[in-house]
């Protein structure tokens, strides 16, 4: 792996996971209630090179969390069962997991190289 091609791996990294971040905060908003807001506050997204030829996006965030995002049944105020979840972090996980993947794949072109040469070359 060249080092514009780690490059290119880095910027798309980024770019996912502040997206991940984003469009969860804004799924997490939408449909819990925070008492304490831990769920919120205590996620992160941390990119780094590891060698020569890899490269890691860690999500760091509460236990509980996926817990919220398995099915249960509830009791609803008719007598009811039904099966609940929130959908907060499967959901965007292997989304945009799927679009690192797929932009990786398409969008390494000769403007994109371009582009990572001339940023390397201000840093």
């Amino acid at each position: 792996m060249s080092i514009i091609q780690k490059q290119f791996i880095l910027h798309i990294m980024k770019e996912e996971g502040a997206r991940l971040k984003r469009n969860q905060g804004l799924a997490l908003k939408k449909k819990l209630h925070f008492r304490t807001g831990e769920i919120f506050s205590g996620r992160d997204i941390t990119v780094s090179a590891d060698g020569a030829m890899s490269a890691n996006l860690k999500f760091r965030h509460k236990n509980y969390q996926r817990f919220l995002d398995i099915k249960r049944k509830v009791k609803t105020n008719d007598g009811k069962i039904k099966n609940r979840n929130y959908a907060i972090h499967n959901r965007y996980i292997w989304g945009h997991m799927n679009n690192i993947v797929d932009r990786a794949a398409t969008e390494f072109t000769n403007t994109m190289v371009q582009f990572l040469r001339k940023n390397l070359n201000k840093t």
